[in-house]
């Protein structure tokens, strides 16, 4: 509702000079009488709907603060200067800009710089926020997009929004965002889950995946391969790496397929790098030849046959 001021009395008004009406209207001998109606006698209020957060000084760019201890007066943001007046910096508009305010209605707070966008006409295309303007306690915004030549009124005005960072698979990420990281640096090569804020920036060793597959694939391609051992056929074994496994349980062998990780290859068992590795080991180590395969195929007298057996009965023994 819009609320008028009595600039001047008139006959028959009962009001007192300066006093502001909260309404459009007045009763007036039982008539309704709209005081837009009467610019003469009746001025409408216009109350701001901003707050003037701070100043650029256009020549050395320093940034003037409000200071809320104390009402329309500014300090440097660096210190190195001290207080001025709102009065003061209105005196110089050659030398000082507006660089932030508040609008009060919604809470919004534009900055220059700031990329904005009209609401409302289409034809005032999507740029940065370049200036700021006071006409009659009125603020106007003016943008680097600006071809049509007009100013647009700020309660016309929205910001849109910028993403945070933009994920090595592609996607923007905003304020809200769930994203996965994965942290390079040498001792970590982890992956976990954050949820984007305000003022989210990245970590030098963190890079951002929108995708938990990719993620994951990016550490398989980039993580450094620490060689955890060699294979009995020589083949170095890195963490994720498959081998073959020999167990050798009381001289009975046996093969398993397994993938590396950080702890294999810490016991006495013997590792190949293929089955057929592990086979060919078996092959020349099982003591599976018995004394009359050996016999088949030699030729000895009797005395020495007798004698031959007994030393290969020892030498079975041993290895049973």
């Amino acid at each position: 509702m819009k609320k008028y001021r009595l600039i001047k009395n008139y006959p028959g008004c009962s009001w007192t000079l300066n006093s502001i009406c909260s309404n459009d209207f007045i009763w007036d001998n039982g008539k309704k009488v709209y005081l837009k109606n009467y610019p003469e006698f009746w001025e409408e209020v216009i109350e701001k709907d901003y707050e003037i957060l701070s100043f650029k000084h256009k020549g050395s760019n320093h940034i003037w603060k409000n200071d809320s201890q104390l009402k329309d007066t500014f300090c440097i943001v660096d210190g190195k200067a001290g207080f001025t007046s709102l009065e003061e910096i209105n005196r110089y508009p050659k030398v000082y800009e507006i660089h932030s305010i508040k609008r009060l209605s919604d809470g919004k707070i534009f900055i220059l710089g700031d990329i904005i966008k009209h609401n409302n006409n289409v034809a005032y295309p999507i740029g940065e926020l370049t200036k700021i303007t006071i006409v009659n306690d009125t603020l106007f915004f003016e943008s680097n997009r600006n071809y049509y030549g007009f100013n647009a009124n700020m309660c016309f005005i929205s910001k849109v929004q910028q993403p945070l960072f933009i994920t090595e698979d592609g996607f923007p990420i905003y304020q809200g965002d769930t994203y996965w990281c994965v942290n390079t640096a040498p001792h970590l090569w982890s992956i976990f889950q954050q949820t984007a804020k305000e003022r989210t920036i990245l970590n030098k060793t963190v890079i951002a995946f929108k995708s938990v597959d990719l993620a994951q694939k990016y550490i398989d391609d980039n993580k450094p391969k620490v060689k955890l051992f060699t294979t009995e056929d020589g083949v170095d074994i890195f963490e994720g790496d498959e081998v073959f496994e020999l167990i050798n349980n009381t001289k009975i062998f046996r093969i398993t397929f397994l993938k590396c990780t950080s702890m294999t290859g810490k016991n006495s068992r013997k590792y190949f790098s293929t089955k057929e590795k592990a086979r060919e080991y078996i092959l020349m180590n099982k003591p599976c030849l018995s004394i009359n395969d050996f016999l088949s195929v030699s030729y000895f007298t009797v005395k020495s046959k007798n004698r031959t057996i007994k030393r290969l009965k020892k030498l079975v023994n041993l290895k049973l």
